[in-house]
């Protein structure tokens, strides 16, 4: 696994990441392995996504984000088409708006269990032009939690075997303190609090 700690200054409530991950970018642009961004604000998150998915061989397709509190049904629904190999247009279907791009899912580890093995299934997929890749989708997933992944697994809240899956290339953010404007390295949970705060 690859990793990355950034400490970017905060502007406002938005991470300005800059060059930061330049070497990951780098050392990945000609790459689909999955992402995995730790820690940090929703923004800062999405803009790591934006961030890998420029620089990779699908920058000229689409990003699609969801976040998992609130759109699980709606990817669960996208998934099990997916593997049932149903082509039929939905009115909303992230992995065909997704489908030769990437895939950014933010709360990872709220998603529900039966959602992250069917995520799992999709993880697991050959990259885009690889043999046996699923032809109706051929995109590059990131994923992101406001936790270190590793407490989520031991909290309950995120499958091992999806968290071995996606953690393929790690960029962990650091939070601002509230009321202190700078950076912190306590910001991550306590193992006791990781089900409340990142299971919801």
């Amino acid at each position: 696994m690859s990793t990355l700690d950034v400490h970017p200054p905060v502007v406002g409530r938005r991470v300005r990441l800059g060059a930061a991950p330049g070497p990951l970018l780098s050392f990945h642009r000609n790459g689909l392995l999955h992402v995995f961004v730790a820690g940090g604000l929703e923004d800062g998150r999405s803009e790591v996504a934006e961030e890998f998915h420029g620089t990779s061989p699908l920058a000229c397709g689409p990003i699609v984000r969801l976040d998992a509190r609130r759109d699980d049904a709606v990817l669960r629904a996208a998934l099990e088409r997916w593997i049932a190999g149903d082509g039929s247009a939905a009115t909303v279907d992230p992995l065909t708006a997704s489908s030769r791009g990437t895939l950014f899912i933010d709360h990872v580890a709220r998603l529900a269990r039966p959602t992250q093995r069917l995520l799992l299934m999709l993880a697991q997929q050959p990259a885009p032009g690889s043999a046996g890749a699923m032809p109706a989708w051929g995109g590059r997933l990131v994923v992101g939690s406001p936790v270190e992944p590793g407490l989520a697994v031991d909290g309950g809240c995120l499958l091992p075997e999806l968290h071995d899956c996606l953690d393929k290339v790690r960029v962990n953010l650091r939070s601002p303190g509230a009321g202190h404007g700078r950076w912190r390295h306590d910001t991550i949970p306590r193992e006791e609090h990781v089900r409340r705060s990142v299971c919801g």
